[in-house]
């Protein structure tokens, strides 16, 4: 083997590979958590108002810590950042699972909501660079999609883990185990993965690039769907519980239905082919679906099981296709910044939509609340149809690359698309 060959980074089929086993483990984990936390921390003895205190306090720490976070990826090496998140994130649902108080839970959910904000988009920026290093831009979309797809197969597979075992363990147990694979990938992580480049600058700088890049162009049009799904999401994830158990089902079987949503949402993202180059086309589509079919939750029980199993298929298109357009659109230099970015515009969406979305369900029904954000969602989709039905933009090299204006040769802007602007 010679020097040169020895120095190399990992193939792209090594990349992919890489990628799709951390994110699958990690669904895993993440699910697993998720399925018992908020039973967890009432057999701690919490109150709904202290848990709902704790929610808000962990969300806030990861709004905060987010955008700083994929600039210091950027800069100081998204290996490192991905290191911290997973150690954080399972040292937090690690002392989770043996919290019994309000403060040690508080502390708890504070450092896994900081840990997943470090991890947040270190993976993709990681392996998305790589691939353009060794020139396949060519498998940027199917990587996405993949990878999508995985995550919610191994999502589905937590879920039915969850609803075979959770009687049987404690759910502090499940939590613990489920930490401890975490703190397992951030081992083999830093031993088997190579560090992305280092780049000289400032994290003030390197944010202040970031967020002037997200509100011109085509990076404003991802920024707007990006918040736009992320509600869609939020209506989702909220009412579907309670959907289901209005419609009838009983609620020792919603972990068998949780598993038919992920299935669903994985089917989604595999039919995100279709939209690879298309994107503002497939994310209208994805969106109107979504839309019409939480418009239908108040037409009886079976519109409610159209209304979950097609939302939930539609919401993985609509977000898989979003995945796409952003890391095809998304500069090297500033990739895990303009994820963090997206991350904290889906986040503020995210957390706007559960408040209205709370006060129009206690006001009426969860089924004329689902309604209501169907038509929303609607009428949000007509305010940017403008932006969606536009010519895309095509942002000039010069403009986010810093090396552009000295060496023009390194402009990858009609390659990052694959001939195509988004």
């Amino acid at each position: 083997m010679t020097a040169s060959t020895s120095q190399a980074g990992p193939t792209p089929s090594a990349l992919r590979r890489q990628l799709a086993a951390l994110v699958a483990v990690v669904a895993v984990a993440d699910f697993a958590f998720g399925a018992v936390n908020v039973v967890h921390m009432t057999s701690a003895g919490l109150a709904p108002p202290t848990i709902g205190l704790v929610l808000a306090v962990a969300g806030i720490a990861s709004t905060v810590v987010e955008a700083p976070s994929g600039a210091l990826g950027d800069l100081f090496g998204q290996r490192r950042m991905l290191v911290v998140g997973l150690v954080l994130w399972g040292s937090g649902q690690l002392l989770f699972s043996a919290a019994s108080s309000a403060w040690t839970i508080a502390i708890a959910l504070v450092l896994w909501a900081a840990g997943i904000a470090c991890y947040s988009g270190m993976p993709y920026a990681m392996v998305i660079n790589g691939l353009r290093a060794a020139g396949r831009d060519d498998l940027i979309a199917s990587t996405v999609r993949r990878t999508h797809v995985t995550r919610w197969i191994a999502s589905a597979a937590g879920a039915l883990a969850v609803f075979l075992l959770v009687d049987a363990a404690d759910t502090g147990m499940v939590i613990a185990v489920a930490s401890v694979l975490l703190l397992l990938l951030a081992g083999w992580v830093r031993l088997t993965w190579a560090e992305s480049p280092r780049r000289a600058g400032r994290v003030r700088d390197t944010l202040l690039e970031g967020a002037r890049a997200a509100v011109v162009g085509e990076l404003r049009v991802i920024a707007v769907v990006t918040a736009i799904s992320s509600a869609g999401f939020a209506v989702v994830v909220l009412s579907w519980q309670p959907l289901a158990v209005e419609a009838g089902l009983p609620v020792p079987s919603l972990g068998a239905v949780l598993v038919v949503f992920t299935v669903a949402s994985a089917g989604g993202a595999a039919l995100a082919r279709f939209g690879e180059r298309r994107h503002r086309a497939a994310v209208t589509v994805g969106t109107l679906t979504l839309a019409a079919v939480l418009c239908t939750a108040g037409w009886g029980a079976a519109a409610v099981v159209v209304t979950l199993v097609v939302g939930q298929t539609a919401l993985g298109f609509v977000l898989t296709v979003v995945g796409m357009w952003s890391h095809a659109t998304f500069p090297d230099h500033l990739r895990s910044t303009m994820v963090s970015i997206m991350g904290v515009a889906g986040g503020l969406s995210m957390a706007l939509t559960d408040a209205v979305f709370g006060v129009l369900w206690s006001a009426t029904s969860i089924t004329t609340a689902t309604g209501i954000s169907g038509v929303a969602l609607l009428a949000l989709l007509a305010a940017v149809s403008p932006l969606l039905l536009a010519r895309p933009v095509t942002t000039p090299a010069g403009a986010l690359d810093p090396t552009a204006q000295t060496s023009p040769s390194t402009s990858d802007a009609p390659a990052r698309a694959g001939g195509e602007q988004p």
